[in-house]
């Protein structure tokens, strides 16, 4: 039953990017919501085969039911990724919707990541502890002693592939801190004046959210969002200019930060299996420099001279770079 919807899943990067979009909206993100389903089943049935777990210790993790509902919000991620790429997103509302919703959708990556990392790593622990218990006798003269073996740590378990796996999770938190940068950034500029919201004759901005996201309402688990929750979650009215522009500065320094770590660390790995291009990364830096750079200039510019907001997506494809000209 996985076979198909893995190797389509797969199939998805060898599609231009125009494709990817619509193959998602048409196939996957059903077909994986229905997956979703049929692990809450079988992970059902496979507590009640072992209701104390496999070494009878602790309860069986949900895994079958994280990694269907991991990889539909993978799909959604990466479907809203493209649509910035492309920019179907226009203007800098729907740009603040897209970042908004991206984030909501990176949260939830990291948090099931986190979750299965730690069951796999408790797993692991219980198997080596498994396999050192009972005391081995050693006979020297007449005397005999226990030989006490070394209870192994889960630092002392690590993988190459558990490497690969910290180098994605630390790339989703990049991503995340960007998204939520960029949506305050968007806030404050809103705030100072420096922004006008477009508006519409023959539809509205709820309307055209409700669009732009129509495919994820084939998706039960996460729950698709509204634009109610947009404007509560991207309301920052109670927040002072001076702060949230703080708050954009913490998280663009916060994402350089993590960049330089992922540059650093991407040795440890091989190329083919790192999450992301080192020049991608470099781009990524640029971003960050730039934004925290206007955000110190929107802070210090009187009200009513800021010019004109661009919003620029040439340094990177999915994160743009804001300025003013």
């Amino acid at each position: 039953r996985m076979s198909k919807p893995t190797y389509d899943t797969l199939k998805i990067f060898v599609l231009n990017r125009n494709r990817q979009c619509a193959y998602m909206e048409a196939v996957m993100l059903k077909e994986w919501s229905n997956l979703q389903n049929e692990a809450k089943v079988l992970d059902m049935r496979h507590r009640q085969e072992y209701p104390e777990g496999l070494l009878g210790e602790n309860p069986l993790p949900p895994f079958f039911t994280q990694y269907a509902f991991l990889l539909t919000v993978w799909l959604m991620e990466h479907y809203v990724g493209l649509g910035i790429e492309l920019e179907l997103f226009y203007g800098q509302h729907e740009l603040s919707i897209a970042y908004w919703y991206r984030d909501f959708l990176l949260s939830s990556l990291l948090n099931t990541l986190t979750k299965m990392r730690g069951a796999k790593m408790a797993d692991r622990v219980a198997k080596a502890h498994a396999g050192t218990q009972g005391p081995s006798s050693t006979k020297k003269g007449k005397r005999k002693g226990v030989q006490k073996k070394k209870q192994p740590t889960a630092s002392s378990l690590v993988t190459p592939e558990d490497s690969e796996d910290d180098l994605e999770f630390l790339w989703i938190q990049v991503k995340r801190n960007m998204c939520r940068g960029i949506v305050r950034f968007i806030a404050a500029l809103n705030q100072a004046g420096a922004l006008n919201v477009e508006k519409y004759i023959h539809t509205s901005h709820e309307r055209r959210f409700e669009k732009r996201f129509e495919a994820f309402s084939a998706v039960t688990q996460p729950p698709s969002l509204t634009y109610d929750d947009f404007q509560q979650g991207s309301d920052f009215s109670s927040v002072s200019q001076k702060d949230l522009l703080t708050s954009v500065g913490e998280s663009f320094k916060s994402g350089k930060s993590d960049v330089d770590k992922l540059i650093k660390q991407m040795n440890s790995v091989e190329a083919g299996f790192s999450p992301i291009l080192e020049s991608e990364l470099r781009n990524l830096v640029k971003v960050c420099v730039g934004n925290s750079v206007f955000a110190q200039k929107l802070m210090q510019t009187n009200e009513g001279a800021y010019g004109k907001v661009e919003f620029d997506l040439e340094t990177h494809k999915q994160f743009c770079a804001i300025k003013f000209k």
